[in-house]
């Protein structure tokens, strides 16, 4: 049965890298998925990584959706993450933020215990970056030592 494994960074160059590193273990494209909820970090990792374009919920990557998505940040409401790669069309525009649990019910669905789903959503509020690698069990800690090598944030 797969798992997936879910990874913080900090800053696109070292999501970017780790991308890049999945792929060099020959983790198919389509077993790897990065979320925001900051188009500017999404376009650059697309740019860098070839995972596709960044998908974003209900013109989300329109002016008028980056302009929503900036007042709800500063009124602190809800915003929609932006999306790449295989789950870009389940996860993008999922909101994450106050008044809503959107992210965290479509983690809890996929085995994510809700406590980890919770500080996976704070950090995508704070502004790091996930990513996601469906794997078999005896890749994850593969996956794991990539992670390690580049900077991962760990949760409690």
């Amino acid at each position: 049965m797969a798992k997936l494994i879910i990874g913080v960074f900090q800053t696109t160059q070292d999501t970017s890298i780790v991308v890049e590193e999945l792929k060099k273990a020959d983790f198919d494209e389509d077993k790897v998925s990065v979320l925001s909820r900051k188009i500017t970090q999404m376009n650059k990792i697309a740019e860098n990584t070839d995972l596709g374009d960044p998908k974003a919920g209900n013109g989300g990557k329109s002016v008028f959706g980056m302009l929503k998505n900036v007042t709800a940040q500063i009124e602190e409401e809800a915003v929609e993450l932006i999306a790449t790669g295989s789950a870009a069309r389940k996860m993008a525009g999922t909101k994450v933020g106050k008044g809503t649990d959107d992210f965290i019910v479509a983690l809890v669905g996929v085995g994510i215990p809700r406590e980890d789903a919770r500080q996976y959503e704070e950090h995508l509020l704070q502004g790091h970056i996930l990513v996601m690698v469906e794997c078999e069990p005896e890749q994850a800690d593969l996956v794991a030592n990539i992670f390690t090598q580049h900077h991962v944030v760990g949760i409690d």
